[in-house]
């Protein structure tokens, strides 16, 4: 499971890295506006989920970290689908398959006391 969290991080900071490149390269107006920087934390953020969750000391919060990075993946991806929403799609998959693997590995909850 570690090992398919670092390759969803490691893609989505390549893409994320290849995304700028390619924007700044442009010197269209409208590649200057606030959605590339959003576009960009948006996948870093995710990324850095995806990565926090290979940590050891986290496994708790790894189902957590995952969830929540394979669903921004998708959604950016979907979002994005015509430009680098492929490329973001192809980073989830490794994410996807981790958070799955992490919730079928997770503890069972603690049994509920307030009865």
């Amino acid at each position: 499971m570690r090992r398919l969290c670092l390759a969803g991080a490691a893609l989505a900071f390549l893409i994320d890295v290849i995304y700028l490149a390619v924007v700044n390269s442009q010197y269209d107006a409208g590649a200057r506006s606030f959605r590339v920087p959003f576009v960009a934390g948006f996948i870093l953020v995710a990324g850095v989920a995806a990565g926090l969750a290979c940590l050891p000391r986290l496994d708790r919060r790894a189902p957590l970290l995952l969830g929540f990075s394979a669903a921004s993946l998708v959604a950016m991806g979907v979002i994005a689908i015509f430009s680098v929403g492929i490329a973001i799609l192809l980073a989830a998959v490794p994410v996807v398959v981790a958070a799955t693997l992490s919730l079928s590995r997770a503890p069972p909850p603690p049994p509920d006391t307030m009865q």
